[in-house]
């Protein structure tokens, strides 16, 4: 026995064309915007980038003029100069060693729990404890650029 195809009416061959061109098409002209966006955007970016640069030279060469709080008011938007703690992992660190000694302050499918660790740093004998397994705390200052209007 030998299976025959289906046929299709050229009615609807015809039609089947008529939208896969126009579906064709449409694609084409996606990707090709797609494309003017990014060139768009990579500019736009790159402006960016330059305009927050220019800010934080001015930021870091006016330090005296920010308030008690770290912040530059600008009008739309405004300098801030956060201070982050961070935690610095010492050579003489061993994981294996912390989690059996602190295992609150890790999850081993993740990572370290930062906010543990920084929240035990506050007392100094805990932060002593930490510091024997090669864990240590440490401020970072950073300044950031903030826009009030977007």
């Amino acid at each position: 026995m030998t299976k025959t195809k289906p046929l299709m009416s050229e009615e609807t061959r015809k039609r089947a064309e008529q939208v896969m061109r126009v579906f064709a098409q449409v694609t084409e002209n996606k990707q090709k915007l797609q494309a003017t966006i990014a060139n768009e955007m990579k500019a736009y970016n790159e402006n960016l980038k330059e305009a927050e640069k220019e800010l934080l030279e001015i930021g870091a060469t006016h330090r005296g003029l920010f308030d008690s709080d770290g912040n530059l008011d600008l009008g739309d938007g405004y300098l801030h100069i956060a201070n982050n703690t961070v935690i610095l992992m010492k050579p003489k660190f061993d994981a294996k060693e912390f989690a059996k000694e602190f295992p609150h302050m890790i999850d081993m499918s993740k990572a370290m729990k930062t906010a543990e660790i920084k929240k035990a740093c506050l007392t100094e004998s805990t932060r002593k404890e930490l510091k024997k397994y090669g864990v240590e705390t440490d401020t970072e200052e950073s300044m950031q650029v903030l826009v009030r209007k977007v």
